[in-house]
């Protein structure tokens, strides 16, 4: 299962991080999971609120030609914006039940 993390400037890193680092190790033994950092739009680097800087490994727009079967997207830092933070994940295609 391909999970694309979606990222952008001015999130807060450990929402992002956090999930990466979890599903990352889950793969390394064994659940059958590869994750990626993603942009909206083509972007080099991604600064985080804190000053952390990310290198995205793909676009998002492309992501529907690539297969991946769920999106994670990651909100907005509460300090840049005055919604609820909130992280969604949702399929992007039918997954056999297992």
């Amino acid at each position: 299962m391909l999970i694309d993390i979606v990222v952008h400037d001015g999130l807060d890193e450990l929402d992002a991080l956090g999930p990466l680092e979890v599903l990352r190790n889950a793969g390394k033994v064994g659940a059958d999971l590869m994750t990626r950092l993603v942009t909206r739009r083509p972007q080099a680097m991604v600064l985080g609120s804190n000053g952390l800087r990310l290198l995205p490994e793909a676009i998002a727009a492309a992501m529907a030609h690539a297969g991946s079967d769920m999106v994670l997207a990651v909100a907005q830092s509460p300090a840049a914006s005055t919604p609820p933070r909130r992280c969604e994940a949702f399929p992007t295609r039918s997954s056999p039940t297992r």
